[in-house]
């Protein structure tokens, strides 16, 4: 984490992950009730009128300083906890 808050995302990795969320988009409004959240959502939220036609454009958008940026403004490693999870013995997993 102290790596990736410290330097730029990779390339490869940040233009899979636009791909993944702009391609996975359409899917948050294939059943009426997921619309209707989206909706509440961007109302409750004080989205713009065009929030979902600019969406994918505004993921497009954003380069690796932007995401750099976002990550050393809003996540700090030194205050994370790890939470390790397994068997009763140790080494048991």
């Amino acid at each position: 984490m102290r790596d990736f808050v410290a330097n730029d995302p990779d390339v490869d990795e940040l233009t899979q992950a636009k791909a993944y969320i702009t391609g996975s988009f359409p899917l948050r409004f294939d059943t009426n009730g997921k619309l209707i959240a989206n909706l509440i959502a961007a109302a409750y939220y004080n989205r713009p009128d065009d929030w979902f036609d600019t969406y994918n454009q505004k993921i497009n958008a954003l380069t690796a300083a932007d995401i750099k940026r976002a990550w050393q403004k809003h996540i700090r490693p030194e205050q994370m906890n790890v939470v390790v999870v397994g068997g009763e013995k140790a080494g048991e997993f």
